[in-house]
Formats: structure tokens, C-alpha cells, sequence
């Protein structure tokens, strides 16, 4: 596909993140390119590539260009609550911001492509992507050891251990005082 034919000599670049459209998407910003050479950059697939055409229109070089994409991450903290951004603004080549979010009772497990289930994302994931993405943070629930205290009084009981937001039944009271 031709966005500028043999009449446009320079180095093309665009600062959309989508696709060209038309030839007067593309900017000429360099041209001390050769009267044999055009070159200009199309995302092809999903990926910006650098073509040399000669002025028969042939191409004679394709080589994929570092041209990163942005894409807008949103962060759903999945009931938990995020202090600062929940959306980042991240170029395809640079790793994840992982901001920790809390909630009540539970431990943050990571952010994930998922509400339930889904691909994990750690700080040292690299960002590649062609649309924007919302990553979910899961949780584990806390679980809590209940330790019975006779206070003075005599016989004992076993310690009790319970899960946050679940039901817990607590053993019938196995000390006496006197």
C-alpha cells in the first residue's frame, strides 16, 4: 500500500497511534533521502514498519520501526480502593505501573488481564499492546486466629482460625471459674 507514492522524499512519520487514513496523515520530517529512495512508515498488523521504495514504486527494504504505541491501562481495583491514578498512559517497549490498592480484610494478589482468572502483570512485564487494557487486582482473604483466653479460670479450648468476610462458628465455651 502506497501513503505517498515516488513524489514524496523524506523520512515519514505519524503521532496517531492508529493507522493512516490518507496521505495527509503522514509528516514529512526528514528529507535528505536520495531522488531513488521514498521512505515512509504504515502499520501493517499491528506494527509500524519503515519502507524503501524505489521510484518505480518497488520496495526494496521493510524493516520494523521502533515506533511505540500508547495505550491508556486502567486499573480496577476489583472492590479495593486505589489511592492516586487509576490509568496510566503506557508506550508499548516500557514495563507496567503496578500501584498497590487495599481493602479491608483482604491481601492484594496482583494485577491481572481478568476480573477472575486471566494472565498475571508484575513491574516487569513489558507493555505490548494495540488497544487500551483495564487489569483487575485480585485478592485473597485474610484468615485470623482466634486464641481463647480462660482469664483465671480453668480448662482449655483450641485455638480457632477464620477466614475474613465468611461465616465463623466459634466452639461452644470450654472454660469454668470458680
Amino acid at each position: 500500500e502506497d501513503k505517498g507514492g515516488s513524489n514524496l522524499k523524506g523520512y515519514l512519520v505519524t503521532t496517531s497511534s492508529t493507522a493512516p487514513t490518507s496521505d495527509s496523515s503522514w509528516t514529512i520530517v526528514s528529507s535528505s533521502v536520495s531522488s531513488k529512495t521514498v521512505k515512509y512508515q504504515i502499520k501493517e498488523n499491528g506494527t509500524y514498519y519503515i519502507y524503501a521504495i524505489d521510484n518505480a514504486e518497488n520496495i526494496s527494504e521493510k524493516k520494523p520501526k521502533t515506533f511505540w504505541v500508547k495505550s491508556t491501562v486502567t486499573y480496577d481495583p476489583n472492590g479495593g480502593t486505589l489511592s492516586g491514578s487509576n490509568s496510566y498512559v503506557l508506550t508499548n517497549g516500557e514495563k507496567y505501573k503496578t500501584p498497590t490498592p487495599t481493602k479491608t480484610g483482604y491481601t492484594f494478589d496482583g494485577w491481572y488481564t481478568a476480573k477472575t482468572g486471566g494472565t498475571r502483570i508484575t513491574s516487569s512485564t513489558t507493555v505490548n499492546l494495540s488497544n487500551d487494557q483495564t487489569l483487575y487486582a485480585h485478592w485473597t482473604a485474610n484468615t485470623y486466629t482466634i486464641k481463647f483466653n480462660k482469664n483465671g479460670g480453668t480448662g482449655s479450648m483450641s485455638d480457632k482460625t477464620c477466614t475474613y468476610d465468611q461465616n465463623c462458628t466459634l466452639p461452644s465455651n470450654g472454660f469454668t471459674r470458680k
